[in-house]
């Protein structure tokens, strides 16, 4: 899958990643602003997801924090609705926060360090991360 970005908008090239967040996988905003190119800017990217809510097509909530908490819930139409369309993927929550999520980030880890060991691009290696994320099995 290949993700074609834009140089002009931080917000929209969030959106196109956010748009490719399978059914039933979630990602964090720090993955997110590392596959921006810059891992720092995960509050950044967190504004972007509390403006999408007007977007069509953006399932902002496939979007948590680095512990799977559903920090993003208060920018949704009701309280648990975040929460409720997490459940409706197979997601299970308890306490406003994901089940054994760190089963999922410890493949995106591993997959990091592994490229982390060949001599590629950095485009290239922003690119398989990125595969790597969306092609997480539950």
């Amino acid at each position: 899958m290949a993700i074609k970005l834009r140089q002009n908008s931080f917000f929209e090239n969030v959106y196109l990643i956010v748009r490719d967040i399978p059914f039933g996988q979630v990602v964090t905003y720090g993955q997110i602003a590392d596959l921006l190119g810059n891992p720092r800017m995960a509050r950044q990217v967190g504004w972007a997801m509390n403006n999408s809510h007007t977007l069509n097509n953006v399932p902002a909530h496939r979007v948590v924090n680095r512990d799977g908490l559903l920090t993003g819930k208060n920018h949704f139409p009701y309280p648990n609705a975040m929460k409720n369309l997490l459940e409706s993927e197979g997601i299970k929550i308890q306490k406003d926060k994901i089940i054994n999520f760190n089963h999922g980030k410890f493949e995106i880890i591993q997959m990091n360090e592994l490229l982390s060991l060949i001599h590629i691009s950095e485009p290239t290696r922003r690119y398989a991360i990125s595969y790597a994320v969306f092609c997480l099995k539950k």
